[in-house]
């Protein structure tokens, strides 16, 4: 289901959320680990989200690219893989043309195309 959100309130309390479903779903023990990268995102609760996406994509990219030998991967993972994607693409959608909106860098774009 997608959420359209359209007060900056309603913005801060969607990130928020979504947040705080991320920390149920991956755990905190990866945020800090790209944390720094995003230093210039106002939103702490954003800058967050980006760092849990970041370590994820990075984490399941590194992983499926282990499986292209055998030109196997498996379900558990690449189910994951798609919902990070639609994750991440619901975010934007919903925080766009707010002072939250972003852009995905041209690299994992292309990688989610794949």
């Amino acid at each position: 289901m997608r959420i359209l959100v359209t007060t900056i309130s309603g913005i801060e309390n969607y990130i928020e959320n979504k947040l705080i479903g991320f920390h149920e779903r991956y755990g905190i023990e990866h945020i800090n680990r790209y944390i720094k990268l995003y230093e210039n995102i106002s939103n702490e609760n954003l800058k967050q989200l980006f760092s849990i996406f970041h370590y994820e994509f990075n984490h399941l990219f590194k992983y499926m690219n282990s499986r292209i030998r055998n030109r196997h991967y498996t379900a558990d993972e690449s189910r994951e893989l798609i919902v990070l994607i639609e994750e991440l693409r619901n975010i934007q959608s919903n925080v766009r043309r707010t002072k939250y909106d972003f852009e995905i860098h041209p690299y994992y774009q292309e990688r989610m195309q794949e």
